[in-house]
């Protein structure tokens, strides 16, 4: 089983209730389609917007039974499909989904996923991540033996010579290649393959030309 860790936002259909999106999300989907199970761990708010993309979520097969609701902070919206700006409940602009501190998960509230979740092959860091809440990920992953993924550009400390390290793309990923490539690298190593045989097979999988 893969884990991703990292927060579902909502985005507003044109007709019907909200989608679930935000690079998690994409790339815990695209893992499902590639053959894998997987968990999403994150918050989203006690709130429509939160339901609606839990719901979606489900549709797609991914799981979300560590995924905690925040009656404090509501769900982020992406205003309308191809809106590149996640909005709050009163509209005003979210940081950038790799901004420095853009993660409201904290390490309690992980390590108390990791514990509740059956046993897993794989860890998804798909957002940033404070220190303490890193060290947590990268704790579960030696403790477990899982594969560890981490999508970031800065403030890696602490990760293990064998972590494998995406950089996220400046544009902001519009066409879901860059998540297409990480869920499908991912199932390739829950399904035991070593990691350049993955990587590789998931580069040709969505005609990418990135680089870990």
């Amino acid at each position: 089983m893969i884990v991703v860790v990292g927060n579902p936002v909502a985005r507003a259909a044109v007709d019907g209730p909200a989608l679930a999106a935000g690079l998690p999300v994409r790339v815990a989907i695209a893992a499902v389609a590639a053959g894998a199970t997987a968990q999403i761990v994150g918050r989203v708010g006690e709130d429509p917007a939160g339901e609606a993309a839990l719901l979606d979520l489900a549709r797609h097969g991914v799981g979300h039974a560590a995924i905690l609701r925040d009656p404090s902070r509501p769900t982020p919206v992406l205003a309308a499909p191809g809106d590149d700006d996640a909005l709050d409940a009163d509209g005003s602009s979210l940081e950038a989904p790799f901004a420095a501190g853009a993660s409201t998960l904290d390490a309690a509230d992980l390590k108390l996923a990791f514990d509740y979740l059956p046993e897993y092959s794989v860890i998804v860091v798909a957002e940033p991540l404070a220190p303490a809440t890193l060290a947590i990920a990268v704790g579960a992953a030696a403790w477990s033996g899982s594969a560890l993924v981490v999508v970031g550009s800065g403030g890696l400390e602490g990760l293990p010579e064998n972590a494998t390290v995406f950089e996220p793309p400046a544009d902001g990923d519009p066409d879901g290649a860059f998540a297409a490539m990480v869920g499908a690298y991912a199932a390739g190593l829950d399904r035991g393959e070593d990691p350049r045989a993955a990587f590789d097979a998931a580069s040709q999988a969505v005609g990418s030309n990135a680089a870990s």
